[in-house]
């Protein structure tokens, strides 16, 4: 019979136990999500050619990366809207024959979205108007000292910046002091 002298270092040989008991956890918890993953790297080569131009504009990397995947979700989300107003009203159609009992009563406000399939761009009804939040962000730029176009504010200012009553005022170009 021959004998093995086999000297093991079991410390070394706990941490490569672990690191196998870590890595089996990554695998298992990336098979449970494989979609997800599978949709983040989609995200990511989807957005970056529009990163780039928009990072050419903006020169903040994430004021791009927000801009980039707003540009690209926005039509998405206004689509999956729009699908989820046109199933609504399916489901209307499909509860006149069915009788749904009490789950009627919980559905009943968010199924009423005729408006919305008889007219899409009711989606986008008041979205250029000035609203009270668009008031409030101009009243605050203007405080701030950024006065937009010199038709826009109404400056009750010399062309001396000591003498202003509360708005910027809106200079010539070349005329600040």
């Amino acid at each position: 019979m021959a004998s093995y002298d086999v000297d093991v270092d079991w410390p070394r040989a706990f941490w490569i136990g672990f690191g196998v008991v870590l890595t089996a956890a990554l695998l298992f918890v990336v098979y449970s999500f494989i979609g997800t993953f599978v949709f983040g790297v989609f995200l990511y080569y989807a957005t970056r050619p529009l990163f780039r131009r928009v990072y050419r504009h903006v020169r903040q990397r994430t004021v791009a990366a927000m801009l980039s995947l707003f540009l690209l979700a926005l039509p998405v989300l206004i689509l999956l809207y729009y699908t989820i107003a046109i199933s609504l009203q399916e489901f209307q159609r499909f509860s006149r024959n069915v009788d749904l009992g009490p789950y009627e009563n919980v559905l009943d406000p968010y199924v009423d979205v005729s408006t919305v399939v008889q007219n899409p761009q009711s989606l986008l009804s008041g979205a250029g108007g000035r609203t009270p939040s668009s008031r409030r962000s101009r009243s605050s730029l203007t405080f701030w000292g950024w006065s937009g176009p010199a038709s826009s504010t109404p400056s009750s200012c010399s062309r001396s910046r000591s003498t202003c009553s509360g708005t910027a005022p809106d200079w010539p170009s070349g005329e600040r002091t």
